[in-house]
Parts: C-alpha cells; sequence; structure tokens
C-alpha cells in the first residue's frame, strides 16, 4: 500500500498512515468509549471487545446468507411443527396441502349477493327519493279582501 503524503499550507510533509498506527492505541474523544482502531473500552481504558468482535457479532445479526428454514403451507401446519419437537424435517399428514387450501377457500367462500345498482344518474336518485309538493299559491287581487301592494 503506498504511502500518502500530504503537504500542509507551510510546506511541511505529514504522513497520515504512520501517524493513525502510532495513535490507534489512544482514547477516541466522544461518548463511545473506543479507542481510535475502533475496540471497545472498559474501566480504565482496557479493551474488551476488539474491532474484529464488534464487527463480527455486527455481521452475524444482519446476514445476508439464506437459512435453511421450513417453509409451511399453511398456519396449521406451521403450529403443529412448533407445538412437538421436529423428528425428520419432512411434513407428513393425512392430508395433502392442496386439500387443505381447497377446505380453508370453501369455508370462507359465501355466496355471492348482486349489488342493487341504481339506474339514471344522480337527478333521478334525488327525484325517487324526495316528493316536493308546492302551496298552491292564490294571486292578491281585489276581491279576495287582502290587504296588498295595488301600486307600485
Amino acid at each position: 500500500m503506498p504511502k500518502r503524503v500530504h503537504r500542509t499550507a507551510r510546506g511541511q510533509a505529514i504522513d497520515m498512515e504512520t501517524l493513525r498506527l502510532a495513535n490507534e492505541d489512544t482514547i477516541a474523544v466522544g461518548n463511545m468509549k473506543v479507542n481510535a482502531r475502533g475496540d471497545e473500552l472498559g474501566f480504565g481504558g482496557k479493551v474488551v471487545r476488539t474491532r474484529k468482535e464488534v464487527i463480527d457479532e455486527t455481521y452475524k445479526v444482519h446476514t445476508m446468507v439464506p437459512q435453511d428454514d421450513r417453509v409451511f403451507s399453511d398456519a396449521d401446519a406451521s403450529e403443529a411443527a412448533h407445538s412437538k419437537p421436529a423428528s425428520s424435517g419432512v411434513e407428513t399428514t393425512a392430508k395433502s396441502p392442496a386439500k387443505k387450501v381447497e377446505e380453508k377457500v370453501e369455508k370462507f367462500t359465501q355466496p355471492k349477493e348482486e349489488p342493487q345498482t341504481m339506474r339514471g344518474g344522480l337527478a333521478a336518485a334525488l327525484a325517487k327519493k324526495v316528493e316536493m309538493s308546492e302551496p298552491e299559491v292564490k294571486p292578491a287581487g281585489i276581491n279576495d279582501g287582502s290587504t296588498g301592494v295595488k301600486r307600485i
């Protein structure tokens, strides 16, 4: 690995790789309780877990490798497998998984009712619901004895 030498504004050469290796046991500034290398520190600045152990634990939790877990056809098979100890890893049931699924589909399938559809638009729907009746209005006249405006 080639060494990187940086020059300061005054022209001095600083080798960052040598500087980092010289100070890797120094306690880092902050509240993480680690040294510059990444080791976890305990009381008195002693190394509790090395950087490699911390990284291995992180990758152990977040793995991209597929696991050899059994895949169940339905919830009943999963519950049955978890309630009794696993024997050979092969699931044996009296009914095939396809028949179980068909039974469950038949169980939850209900006859469909035809929805009532309304014919026409909004005006037709409102006309069916509301009946409007207007009161009979008599025009104000001279002969009916009402007092109204006779002249504008």
